[in-house]
């Protein structure tokens, strides 16, 4: 029989009739909950056999212990339940499945003998527009699925179930069946009528039973773990008591072994109360303690670092001279200011006046010379790698409050040099970052300010360190540092090198080292005259030469392959045989474009791997006077270019610019390898003859480079970088070179061998320019 057959066999609007009443001890009935029930009492058993199949109306009792309940001990609102089965067990009980109906209310009282008897009245719910969609009934599904989860007795499904239905009414009734709540709560919850008051209700029940689950839970593993503590603890207590006096005979010694340190260190006065304070209150500690090993932790490293333990330094000129000459190739100005401090420390023992900075592209010799510098000066070397720092506690270390605290980088390098006036290298300063932990340049002022540092503050130490007898070294590709930090700083530019200076320097230095790496012999390996240019030319472009040294490495990985696998006694690497040593060409060719053309004149640019050479292209096509610029470029480029246009405006009769053209046509200046972003002032120059031949038909010197900013008056003005660009046309094979006048000081750091090759006009004007540049 379906469920809507039996509902149409309930006549529920007949409120009056009279029915059979069965009282329940344990349980309270909830409408649709489907329940089996052993039926024990004669009064209940009649009153089965006198409505058999037939509904029956469930009263929970108010006291469970009374056997033969009357009206008066029954509450007066229960469930109108259908019975389905019944079932007589061996031993005269019977057993029924009843399904729960309807919310009824006893109106009049029947009989009472052999079994209860009474009329009813259907009670409404009273909805009021709830819906299950409403917050209230969704927040009561969230409380009992949390409940389900701790009591995990019910099936998998059921919260997805009810998750799913419409009827708010029902949800409430499923959950308060399957809760394990008390008799009154479940009563108070059957005779709540007011449908959002009673999901309120069943809603805060249900918290109240969450927390009591969870308090029980907490309450019973306390005290299982109370129990396994005590019969522990007496045992530990008394390995304790044994481990204690084998423990103090050797604190003692470790007490007395920190205080023969402090009396062999020199010590200030401030540093030696500090750390007696610290040894006091070690000895009051338990041995075990975490507070007693970070007090031991801090000890050990105060009294490990080098307190004014200051190296023999060298004080000899011919030593350092050969030390610098035989692992560096030139670099004489650099050599000469090395040569200065070290008759200052001669005399001094100290050069706690320079902080040098060496800026150069990647692979010039930065991070190699400093280690040299610091063997010709006789101290010892310690190198603190800065890239990508962005935290100030890895400068000033942090404070011991922290798990894990530990000096910083500064103090660390210290204690591994063992000495206190050591070189140290801050390496990659350039590339510090800032974030939300701090600010690590900052931090780094006290550290190079000579009339700071000899009252440096670690936070982990808490006392002050003299940093004043260290002698600092920092390195960089740029120099994107605060103001401050780098008014600290004696920057000393290290260029890119010519081809003839790479030639030297890998005779000189990366082919032996490779030699020596690879285990080959002298006569094993050999290079001809060219073979090593043909290597830079054809495999590497670069202003160092890491990238030298690498196709080297690989040249003598093959060649010992070579002579292990086809018993060759030796090869000889020359122009010809590169290729099947280093692979195919990298690099086509490094040349210009020697072909004169319009619209395109070539450049110098800067960048932080060096110089290289840059076109710059203009056309001009039918418009309405607009110029379009492409090629990535930055704002100052674009102003640039903008200037150039308006200064071939301002005289366009003079350069013989047909007005009518300008007005009617577009140009579209471009710089070639959009990919790369350029920014800068210093092609103003270029762009302006560009415009200018593309407006005239005029072609441009190919064999001929420029740089320089220009003003709206047509003058030329200073740039920066003027070496490795003019290292970058020379490169590319362009003899030609006009810079600005104010750049005449920069010509002399110009390398004497590629002076000689090349033709460099100083132009102060436009118009000079426009004489040596238009064919």
């Amino acid at each position: 029989m379906t469920l809507e057959e039996k509902n149409s066999e309930i006549h529920l609007d007949k409120s009056e009739r009279s029915i059979a009443v069965i009282p329940l001890k344990n349980s309270v009935m909830i409408p649709g909950s489907v329940l089996p029930i052993f039926i024990g009492r004669k009064i209940s058993a009649k009153a089965i056999e006198y409505k058999k199949g037939k509904e029956v109306v469930f009263l929970t009792q108010k006291d469970p212990l009374v056997e033969s309940p009357t009206f008066d001990d029954l509450y007066k609102i229960g469930t109108l339940g259908e019975i389905a089965y019944v079932f007589e067990l061996s031993d005269g009980t019977l057993k029924i499945f009843v399904e729960g109906k309807k919310r009824v209310k006893i109106k009049k009282e029947l009989k009472t003998d052999p079994f209860l008897e009474a009329t009813f009245e259907i009670l409404q719910e009273e909805k009021n527009e709830f819906k299950s969609e409403s917050i209230s009934i969704r927040s009561l599904i969230k409380s009992f699925g949390q409940y389900l989860k701790i009591v995990g007795q019910y099936p998998s499904d059921l919260l997805v179930s009810i998750s799913s239905m419409s009827d708010a009414g029902r949800i409430s009734d499923i959950i308060t069946e399957n809760t394990f709540l008390k008799l009154h709560q479940k009563q108070e919850i059957l005779e709540e009528l007011n449908l959002e008051k009673r999901v309120n209700l069943i809603n805060q029940l249900i918290e109240s039973e969450i927390e009591a689950v969870e308090l029980e839970d907490k309450i019973r593993k306390r005290i299982k773990k109370q129990v396994a503590k005590t019969q522990r603890d007496y045992i530990l207590q008394e390995q304790i008591k044994a481990i204690q006096k084998e423990l103090n005979s050797g604190e003692e010694n470790e007490i007395s072994n920190y205080k023969k340190k402090i009396k062999t260190l020199k010590l200030s006065k401030e540093a030696k109360e500090k750390l007696n304070q610290e040894i006091k209150k070690l000895s009051t500690m338990s041995p075990l303690s975490s507070e007693a090993s970070i007090v031991r932790n801090y000890l050990e490293v105060v009294l490990e670092l080098p307190w004014n333990k200051k190296q023999k330094l060298n004080e000899s000129f011919r030593k350092a001279k050969k030390i610098l000459d035989n692992n560096h190739y030139g670099l004489e100005k650099i050599k000469e200011i090395i040569f200065e401090l070290l008759a200052l420390q001669k005399r001094s023992k100290s050069v706690k006046n320079s902080v040098l900075c060496f800026l150069g592209p990647p692979g010039v010799g930065k991070t190699s010379l400093a280690k040299n510098i610091a063997e010709a000066m006789g101290r010892s070397f310690v190198r603190i790698p800065l890239g990508g720092v962005q935290d100030e506690a890895e400068i000033r270390g942090h404070r011991r409050t922290y798990v894990g605290a530990m000096p910083g980088k500064i103090i660390q390098g210290l204690k591994k040099a063992n000495f206190s006036n050591p070189l140290v290298l801050l390496d990659e300063i350039g590339s510090i970052n800032y974030s939300y932990r701090g600010d690590p340049a900052s931090a780094l002022l006290e550290v190079l300010d000579p009339e700071q540092n000899s009252h440096f503050q670690d936070h982990y130490l808490e006392l002050e360190y003299d940093l004043s007898d260290c002698m600092f070294i920092a390195t960089a590709n740029e120099l994107n540092l605060p103001p401050a930090l780098l008014d600290r700083l004696d920057v000393i530019n290290l260029s890119g090198y010519t081809e003839q200076e790479k030639v030297k320097i890998a005779e000189k230095h990366l082919i032996p080292k490779q030699k020596e790496l690879h285990h080959l012999k002298n006569d094993e390996i050999t290079f001809s005259e060219g073979s090593i240019e043909e290597v830079i030319r054809k495999h590497t472009r670069e202003a160092g030469v890491r990238n030298l040294d690498r196709e080297i490495a690989k040249i003598s990985r093959k060649v010992l392959k070579k002579i292990e696998s086809e018993s060759i006694n030796s090869i000889e690497i020359h122009k010809e045989n590169v290729k099947d040593f280093c692979g195919i060409e990298k690099y086509s060719s490094d040349a210009a474009e020697l072909v004169d053309r319009t619209g395109v004149t070539t450049g110098m640019g800067w960048t932080p791997m060096g110089g290289d050479i840059m076109y710059v292209e203009a056309t001009i096509y039918k418009g309405s006077g607009k110029i379009v610029t492409t090629g990535k470029l930055g704002d100052v480029m674009k102003e640039s270019i903008q200037i150039a246009l308006s200064l071939l405006k301002s005289k366009a009769e003079e350069f013989k610019i047909d007005q009518d053209l300008l007005k009617n046509s577009d140009i579209h200046v471009h710089f070639p390898e959009g990919a790369i972003s350029k920014d800068g002032p210093s092609a103003g120059i270029t762009t302006c003859c560009s415009i200018l031949s593309a407006l005239t038909s005029k072609k441009i010197k190919s064999n001929l480079a420029m740089t320089g900013e220009i003003s709206l008056r047509g003058r030329l003005l200073k740039i920066g970088g003027v070496r490795e660009k003019v290292l970058a046309a020379h490169r590319s094979g362009i003899r030609n070179i006009i810079l600005p006048e104010e750049n005449k000081c920069s010509v002399e750091e110009i390398p004497e061998n590629v002076r000689k090759t090349l033709n460099i006009m100083l132009c102060d004007k436009v118009e000079e320019v426009l004489e040596y540049a238009i064919v």
